[in-house]
């Protein structure tokens, strides 16, 4: 029950949302018919065009009071002077008019269509022809003028002759036979309206007339296949062209009817149009002027010769031909368009915008339309008219991917790179065949620091051109910035094939090798930059540092006095050269190259460190403490520092000193036992021999196996007369090293 109220209350909201529509359109109807009656056309098309808004929504766009009102819009933009408005509001009203006809047709053919496929079983010939006779009848009241509209009597033989309804009828006729299966019958009433060879069935009605049915398509061709035996002026074959789907096939059949009938306009056109459309332009060209020879008004061959001679790229006198063709319907879209297209080609871009522009008002929905207009614009500076045409074409295809690499263009001009970035990646996805649009989003985003996205697009360019440098160098850059050092590697080598001798793609390249560890690679890659650069002391320097990580110091203190000896050594130089001495044990020549390097930064305290460590390797701890004090000043939390200045006092014997550097590197870093070790022995050298055991044990419990712990634990517990265990210390000594063992025996008994 209460699904039943609810059903109730939904039908009574609707009856009433209804008959509220239908008042608003009463009131409309009589608002646009008092204005129109008062001769008020300017407020009457205000209305009528809210009037067929509202009529579109409530009765659908096909409803013969639709057709109504467009037919009185058009009668009005014609009385205002805008005739191409008024043409369309016509156009629209004779299609809904036409349907509306068609479908009354329908209902009456329908039955006698289905009598006529009865008797045609029986062989009933008189049945037949009685049926005919009606169906004729039929066509024939909704095709005569004065039986649609007997308020409007028109003239015989002046807008419609008796062939050319009775060519009319017969195509009607046949196309209800076909529609109900009988395809033979069908045929004789294509091909006997095709032998009227009447102005109204030209070649584009025959296109248009037939439905886009492959079946149907199958079906006819056999028939017409059948009826070549029986038609003695071939029309079978002009039909049998038009539904051939082989163009090798269709151009045999065309051929066969020109044969036939030499002079018929329209096997001519359908020949030179297939020739048009298989892409062979010259030939088509041809058959398009033997028809210009038979009728210089023909628009059609007119459009074709100046198509054929725009795609074989003779764009002036293509010009020619579409403004002629102008001459014969100045309102063809086509025309228009393509005359524009081929000034574009012809780089007069300015004249294009005009023809581009009334292709538009004759056809405003052409998307191809606009975005050539706004490269016309682009072409010709008018930026902000282009933009405009290539957003429109946009919105009538969100993806077209051309008008998409314009939009870049222009916000990369303009300094948009948000937006340009944008446009760029639209058109990038929609037209990839656009070489430029790969160049232009990749480096764009490579120039914007956006290197992990440019990388792509970069990498597609390069497929299809190998040899741009600047590409290939903007990828290495990337593929290093990625740590992709195979591909940094390979991209480097194509550049060095062409440029062996740039210096920054060598580096690059011996960078990449560096760092995937094929040290030998980059040593031979400096080596080269050498034969080009010999006085390149950074490619020195780095040389030297590999050689270093080598083991192949020698090289490296060879390499680096060259680089000393080229240029002004600089403090990095001779601090790299000193430490190859160090790690070859040359101590003093390592000392000499690191005050050198300190005479050229005096500040720099890691030299200075550097200094301490190479004076305490050759004995002298006096300076090498010195250095370290230097150093610990501007570094008061380096254990290691603190542990060899340490070090040096203790060699030094100065014990306190000692000791306050060693409880200081004891302070940062707790469990070392080797800073125990020597705080103990620094201990010991002030006879606290207590405490000095004690901090020997605490080390040996970080480390209970180092011997030299133990040897001198050993000697603080015989100054503490520990005898026993002097013995235990003894003993363990014996375990770890024999020969510290024997020592320390050695020195108690020599006491």
């Amino acid at each position: 029950m209460k699904t039943l109220y609810s059903s109730l209350f939904i039908l009574l909201i609707a009856i009433q949302v209804s008959a509220q529509d239908s008042d608003k359109l009463i009131l409309l109807q009589a608002k646009a018919d008092n204005y129109y009656n008062q001769g008020n056309y300017s407020n009457a098309i205000i209305v009528f065009e809210d009037l067929l808004a509202e009529q579109e929504t409530a009765y659908g766009k096909d409803d013969i009071r639709v057709g109504e009102t467009l037919n009185r819009l058009g009668e009005m933009y014609s009385i205002m002077g805008m005739p191409d408005i008024a043409d369309y509001y016509f156009q629209q009203a004779i299609l809904i008019f036409k349907n509306s006809f068609q479908s009354e047709k329908n209902a009456l053919e329908i039955p006698l269509l289905n009598l006529l496929k009865i008797y045609s079983y029986q062989n009933d010939s008189l049945g037949m022809q009685i049926v005919e006779k009606q169906l004729h009848s039929i066509s024939t009241i909704f095709q005569s003028p004065n039986n649609i509209y007997p308020e409007f009597p028109l003239e015989e033989n002046t807008l419609f002759s008796p062939e050319e309804d009775m060519a009319f009828d017969k195509m009607n006729l046949g196309l209800s036979y076909m529609e109900h299966g009988l395809y033979s019958e069908a045929a004789i009433q294509f091909n006997e309206a095709l032998d009227n060879r009447t102005d109204n069935l030209d070649l584009q009605f025959l296109m248009d007339f037939f439905p886009d049915d492959s079946t149907l398509a199958q079906n006819m061709t056999d028939a017409f296949s059948f009826q070549i035996d029986y038609d003695t002026t071939g029309a079978s074959y002009f039909y049998l062209a038009l539904f051939n789907s082989s163009k090798n096939e269709a151009y045999g059949f065309i051929q066969s009817y020109i044969y036939n009938q030499p002079s018929d306009l329209r096997g001519l056109l359908l020949y030179s149009n297939l020739l048009f459309e298989n892409g062979e332009h010259f030939d088509a060209l041809f058959q398009y002027q033997k028809v210009l020879w038979l009728n210089p008004q023909n628009l059609d061959a007119q459009i074709g010769v100046g198509l054929c001679l725009y795609h074989l790229g003779e764009f002036r006198d293509a010009a020619s031909a579409l403004r002629r063709s102008l001459k014969i319907d100045p309102y063809n879209h086509i025309s228009y368009y393509y005359l524009g297209l081929s000034l574009m080609a012809d780089e007069n871009f300015r004249e294009a915008i005009p023809n581009l522009t009334q292709s538009l008002l004759l056809d405003p929905e052409n998307s191809d339309t606009y975005y050539n207009l706004g490269k016309s614009y682009f072409e010709s500076g008018k930026i902000i008219q282009a933009r405009e045409a290539f957003n429109r074409t946009i919105n009538i295809n969100p993806q077209y991917g051309p008008a998409f690499y314009y939009l870049g263009l222009i916000n990369e001009n303009i300094m948009e790179i948000e937006k340009a970035v944008n446009a760029y990646s639209q058109a990038w996805e929609y037209s990839p065949e656009i070489e430029d649009v790969h160049y232009r989003l990749g480096m764009l985003l490579y120039r914007t620091g956006q290197l992990k996205q440019a990388m792509e697009p970069l990498r597609q360019f390069i497929i299809t051109q190998p040899d741009s440098i600047h590409v290939l160098k903007a990828m290495g850059e990337i593929f290093i910035s990625e740590n992709r050092f195979p591909e940094a590697i390979d991209t480097y080598n194509r550049i060095r094939e062409i440029f062996p001798e740039e210096l920054d793609i060598n580096i690059a390249l011996a960078e990449s090798y560096y760092q995937l560890k094929y040290f030998e690679n980059a040593i031979n890659v400096y080596r080269d930059i050498l034969l080009f650069d010999d006085e390149n002391y950074e490619v020195m320097i780095r040389m030297g540092s590999i050689f270093n990580e080598l083991g192949e110091f020698n090289e490296a203190e060879i390499i680096f006095n060259e680089a000393i000896n080229c240029t002004i050594p600089t403090m990095q130089m001779y601090y790299q050269l000193a430490l190859t001495y160090g790690i070859q044990g040359k101590f003093m020549s390592a000392i000499l190259a690191f005050q050198e390097a300190l005479l050229l930064k005096p500040d720099d305290v890691q030299i200075k460190y550097q200094l301490g460590v190479a004076y305490m390797e050759v004995g002298d701890c006096n300076i090498a403490a010195q250095y370290f004090e230097e150093y610990i000043a501007q570094n008061s939390n380096d254990e290691i520092a603190f542990f060899l200045l340490g070090k040096c006092y203790f060699e030094t014997s100065d014990y306190p000193a000692a000791l306050l550097a060693l409880q200081r590197a004891n302070g940062l870093s707790q469990n070392d036992h080797r800073i125990l070790y020597f705080i103990g022995k620094s201990l010991s050298g002030l006879d606290e021999e207590l405490d000095a055991a004690r901090t020997f044990r605490e080390a040996l419990k970080i480390d209970p196996e180092d011997p030299e712990i133990y040897f001198a634990l050993g000697k603080s517990y015989y100054k503490l007369n520990k005898n026993k265990k002097v013995k235990e210390t003894l003993d363990i000594l014996n375990m770890l090293d024999r020969t510290m063992y024997n020592q320390l025996r050695s020195e108690i008994s020599g006491r």
